[in-house]
């Protein structure tokens, strides 16, 4: 969540490697709206700073729900396998838990009006609005990260983020990579400036060359995998299967879709 001057307050806590300070929006009395964070949020070490908390707890039960070892994912797992996505997948939904729990326990937020999330961050969404249960979203971010590895590894790809241009202009730069026999294409629309595009790594740099031969900025998105693309379709059957078992619950907080930024 963004901090907006007006309103900051700082916050201290101790944690196993040091104090930090932290400011964080005071939503306490007005609300807020959260958005959780998705593939490429990974940091190697990222859960190093919550050992001594309460909200560590989360790891030992994400552990239990889904058969991986998440202490060793957040703590000692290095920078390429993090990038797999089943790894990155499950460290960042379960570091997003432990945040999000961590904000509630301390009362730095009121009300939640409303939950979104980049991709993987909608099963996190889903999770903190109380539409699923935490470990029901734990399972299904088990089975998505399983199954979009199976099909990475039929189709490899990578992301970048496109910085400055509208998305038509993007559209424009992958539809002649296309045409030129790359497989490429538009994956989100992160905002009026900031596009993302994915495919194979052969089309994702001819779109990354075309963008900074009109001088836009390119940032390269630390994932394995053409997600959003076509190239992931070897994916859907084992993710349904997956969502087929999961009970939804009607709740007062409104989940934004990223398929069409519905409520």
């Amino acid at each position: 969540m963004r901090s907006l001057k007006r309103s900051q307050r700082l916050t201290e806590y101790r944690c196993r490697s040091g104090r930090y300070a932290r400011a964080v929006l005071d939503t306490r009395s007005a609300g807020c709206a959260v958005i959780f964070p998705g593939q490429g949020a990974q940091r190697p070490a990222m859960g190093e700073r919550w050992r001594d908390t309460a909200q560590w707890r989360i790891v030992g039960e994400v552990s239990e729900w889904t058969g991986y070892d998440i202490a060793e994912l957040v703590l000692r797992t290095g920078e390429q396998r993090l990038r797999n996505t089943d790894s990155a997948q499950l460290s960042i939904f379960t570091m997003s838990l432990m945040a999000m729990d961590y904000l509630i326990e301390h009362r730095m937020i009121g009300r939640v009006h409303a939950c979104a999330g980049h991709s993987l961050g909608e099963y996190t969404a889903l999770v903190a609005a109380g539409a699923i249960s935490a470990r029901a979203g734990a399972r299904l971010v088990a089975a998505r990260g399983a199954a979009m590895r199976t099909a990475t590894g039929q189709r490899p790809g990578t992301m970048a983020a496109i910085l400055g241009a509208s998305g038509a202009v993007v559209e424009e730069f992958t539809a002649a990579a296309r045409s030129d026999g790359a497989q490429v294409w538009v994956a989100n629309v992160n905002g009026p400036r900031q596009v993302v595009v994915s495919g194979t790594v052969d089309g994702v740099e001819a779109v990354a060359r075309a963008a900074r031969e009109s001088r836009l900025k390119v940032v390269r998105i630390a994932v394995d995998g053409a997600f959003h693309t076509p190239l992931m379709a070897a994916a859907a059957p084992q993710l349904r299967a997956a969502l087929d078992n999961v009970e939804f619950r009607a709740t007062g907080t409104a989940v934004g879709a990223n398929v069409d930024a519905g409520l």
